[in-house]
């Protein structure tokens, strides 16, 4: 359990910090490659300089939560919310700074607040699937797997989806998330992930129809 959280952790911490570079008005495009460059220290000298703004406290966020100064990340989200309170991204990234600190129950709760801002974000339905998995809530990680609409997510999310089909024995499903990946992969232009998701798959599949027909 405690190595399965452990690789859910890294999985939350990159996604966190993708999740939050890709902001295309101008005066952030500068700070978006220093975030991808992990200058974060550059990053936050400009950003002091910059305007209060939602996005503004979004990215100062992720920088605090880099230091692991949770509390003034959060600061710095509460205070992103209150100019905007619509901005889902400051919301699920609250919820992935309680993850960050393993209290997985508040960080579900929290992210039902973002559920009320946007019910069908599949980000946060993606988020909700990684708790589900953490918590052992079997039930309704299956049900939230049937029914979330991927057209949203990344290669990776993709994946991630189908390691925990696997995990919870629904091979079929598995399959098809996989499948998905190594489309968006392509896309994306991942090619080693591309490879690698391939011969899973091919093996995937290869089982699953020794299966049906041994049935």
């Amino acid at each position: 359990m405690k190595r399965k959280v452990s690789i859910l952790i890294i999985i939350f911490v990159n996604l966190f910090l993708s999740c939050n570079v890709e902001n295309k008005k101008d005066d952030y495009l500068v700070i978006s490659e220093f975030f991808k460059q992990k200058k974060y220290d550059i990053a936050f000298e400009k950003l002091k300089k910059y305007k209060d703004s939602d996005e503004k406290y979004l990215y100062l966020g992720v920088y605090y939560s880099q230091k692991k100064d949770y509390k003034q990340a959060d600061d710095s989200y509460k205070n992103g919310l209150e100019i905007n309170p619509e901005n889902i991204k400051i919301c699920i990234n609250r919820s992935v700074l309680l993850t960050l600190q393993e209290k997985y129950k508040d960080a579900k709760n929290r992210l039902l607040e973002c559920e009320k801002i946007d019910s069908k974000n599949q980000i946060v339905q993606f988020y909700f699937i990684l708790l589900n998995d953490i918590l052992g809530e079997t039930t309704e990680l299956i049900d939230r797997l049937t029914k979330i609409d991927t057209s949203e997510l990344s290669g990776n999310q993709y994946e991630k989806l189908g390691i925990i089909c696997e995990k919870n024995d629904k091979k079929t499903l598995a399959i098809k998330f996989y499948d998905y990946a190594i489309i968006k992969y392509r896309e994306e232009k991942n090619f080693n992930s591309i490879t690698k998701l391939f011969e899973k798959v091919v093996r995937g599949k290869q089982r699953n129809s020794v299966h049906l027909q041994a049935n």
